[in-house]
């Protein structure tokens, strides 16, 4: 492997060698640990999402099925926003 040292290519030394290999290596984990972590973070926005349109959903439900006086659909949807 080679290296560019003031404008003139050189071959690298052994201990150069592995230590730009465990530079890669450390960086190619970096990248993983951080497009797991912008995974999960996804998931877990999807999921606080749909638990807000089923809680919206039921409250809607709830609203419209009242005893004392049913909302229509359009009362029901003015209060669950």
């Amino acid at each position: 492997m080679k290296s560019l040292r003031n404008g003139v290519l050189v071959e690298m030394t052994a201990e150069e060698v592995s230590a730009r290999e465990a530079e890669i290596a450390s960086l190619a984990e970096a990248n993983t640990t951080k497009a797991n972590a912008k995974e999960e973070a996804r998931v877990a926005q999807e999921a606080a999402d749909a638990e807000k349109a089923t809680n919206k959903a039921n409250a809607k439900a709830k609203l419209k099925a009242a005893e004392y006086t049913p909302l229509t659909e359009d009362e029901a949807d003015a209060v669950v926003i």
